[in-house]
Parts: C-alpha cells; structure tokens; sequence
C-alpha cells in the first residue's frame, strides 16, 4: 500500500509525516492488501487567522474489489494531529463497508 501525502502550503514535520503513515496503516491493517495507495490532503480552511475546527484532513483510498474503487474519509478538528486520525478512523469503518458490500467474490 501507497500512502501519499498532500500538504500543500503547510509546513509539515519529519514527525507529522510518520504520524500519517502509522495511522493510516494501523488503521487499514487488515484490509492492506486490498488497498493500492491512501492519498492523505491537509488543509487548513483559515490559513493563519485561528478559528475553531478549521484544520482538515480528507484521505481517498483506491480499492480493488470495491464497487466504486475509491474509499473516502474527511474529518475536521482544530489541530492536524486530530483530523488525521479521525479521517484514519473514518476511512477504516468505510472501507470495511465497501469490501463487506463487495463481497468474497472480489477477494
């Protein structure tokens, strides 16, 4: 499994960075094989004026044997670390979803 990361204009950390591949692959661990790249996008809707809730984090899984083929998560929060691992949780429950609609057949 790919994971890519899309920061855009934020300064992400060496830290920051770890942080989203080990939640996005604890979080997919046993649906890994199924999953070919986790595109992972932040933003942060306010840029330097503070707001609450204004940091988001939205990761698209391409899935093979999925119905649709992408598996979407988005979760705002009002520090990085947050979203992505809500978005990580969010992204773990639908998948599951998707590959039990699927089914055995597209295992």
């Amino acid at each position: 499994m790919k994971i890519e990361l899309n920061d855009g204009k934020i300064a992400t950390t060496a830290g920051m960075l770890r942080f989203v591949h080990d939640r996005v692959a604890s979080s997919l661990h046993r649906a890994a094989s199924r999953v070919e790249r986790v595109r992972v996008n932040l933003r942060d809707e306010n840029g330097a004026k503070k707001g609450p809730a204004d940091k988001v984090c939205v990761m698209e899984a391409r899935v093979r044997g999925a119905a649709r083929g992408v598996v979407v998560a988005r979760e705002r929060h009002s520090d990085f670390y947050s979203a992505i691992q809500g978005a990580a949780r969010r992204l773990s429950r639908a998948l599951t979803r998707a590959l039990e609609r699927a089914g055995p057949r597209h295992a």
